[in-house]
């Protein structure tokens, strides 16, 4: 399945108004992914209007679309040194809403001698991104700087993956370039993983020798996934030079994650139409122990669902993984919530690509 890098070019001059962790490599690019969007980040001073951050269009392509929220966190680096000649926070411009294409505009450093300097003209400076940024741009400790994945995600299933998934770019430009062409350009890699939920009801439960139905339709409010062993959220140092992340030690917070859809979906017995809950994760280079599923219903109530391990290779960054799981709401209102197994083995369906991830493959 392609894969669609999101590309960002920056222009640098002003126009007229003005307990043990383990290290995460980044996705290889996609030999067959499709040609970058543009996007220009300029100095317009426009107003910035209300909404929600980057939201999936499956209609047009599987291709992210920019929105009114959306913020860069931008750094130039001299190259060979630790320090950063300049960074700061960019908002888009009115003009990309709403479309692959986006202007940014630097908040504070606002020429292209704010990024270079007085360099030499031949000098080579590395550009590094990264979004979502939502308050000041980081400090980096060298060319490490602190992201992280959110435990409380929540939006419209469409929404979900531009306001959580953290992507990553990087672009040489010489100090040369940089003041004539007044261009910085960025393909930007989800460094996160995307877990594609599916709940599916079941007919009827068994209790001892007793079938009781089960209901047929219902609605979810909010999914609920933790992990035994490993953490699924959390802080992460990405690394902007290369892309890899270095997750944290697992803690209680970090082995779990919450999305709380803002308006809840519908689910049956058929599973033909159910919506796939999108799910951003922390990578793992390794896979141990398990990942549980519950769900709150509509109604408030809670039911769990079966387990599952791991893959074997952990969650691999830039991929999608897809799993089904089933759970039953007995009609008789007992105070039995029981659940039967989805299967054995993750597998991947037919969706709409997301224009960002690679496929895991049918081996979980």
């Amino acid at each position: 399945m392609n894969k669609t890098k999101l590309t960002l070019a920056i222009l640098l001059a002003a126009a007229v108004g003005c307990s043990k962790t383990y290290v995460v490599p980044a996705p290889e690019p996609d030999p067959n992914g499709k040609e970058p969007n543009a996007a220009v980040m300029s100095f317009g001073g426009q107003t910035r209007l209300s909404g929600t951050k980057s939201t999936f269009d499956p209609t047009v392509d599987g291709q992210l679309l920019w929105s009114s929220t959306d913020q860069l966190a931008v750094y130039s680096f001299k190259s060979g040194e630790s320090s950063p000649s300049a960074k700061d926070l960019c908002d888009i411009d009115l003009n990309g809403v709403g479309s692959t294409d986006a202007d940014f505009t630097p908040q504070n450093v606002t020429t292209p001698a704010g990024w270079v300097g007085g360099a030499a003209s031949s000098t080579v400076y590395n550009f590094y991104s990264f979004y979502p940024c939502t308050s000041s741009v980081p400090t980096p400790s060298g060319t490490g700087v602190k992201v992280n994945v959110s435990g409380s995600q929540g939006g419209t299933p469409e929404s979900i993956v531009g306001n959580y998934q953290v992507c990553w770019g990087k672009t040489q430009k010489t100090a040369a370039q940089v003041i004539s062409t007044a261009l910085v350009d960025f393909a930007f890699t989800p460094v996160t993983t995307l877990l594609y939920v599916k709940f599916v009801l079941v007919d009827a439960i068994q209790v001892e020798e007793e079938t009781i139905p089960c209901a047929s339709t219902a609605t979810i409010k909010s999914i609920d996934i933790t992990s035994s062993d490993l953490a699924i959220t959390g802080d992460m140092t990405l690394d902007l030079e290369t892309g890899a992340v270095t997750l944290s030690p697992a803690t209680d917070d970090t082995r779990h994650v919450r999305v709380t859809l803002s308006s809840p979906v519908a689910v049956d017995n058929s599973g033909v139409d159910t919506f796939w809950i999108p799910v951003v994760l922390a990578p793992s280079t390794s896979g141990t122990g398990t990942l549980s599923f519950s769900v709150v219903t509509g109604q408030g109530d809670t039911y769990a669902c079966s387990a599952k391990s791991f893959p074997a290779d952990g969650f691999k960054a830039g991929t999608r993984y897809y799993i089904s799981r089933k759970f039953g709401i007995p009609l008789d209102n007992s105070a039995d919530a029981f659940y039967t197994d989805a299967g054995n083995a993750w597998y991947i369906d037919t969706v709409v690509d997301d224009g960002a991830y690679t496929d895991a493959g049918n081996a979980w």
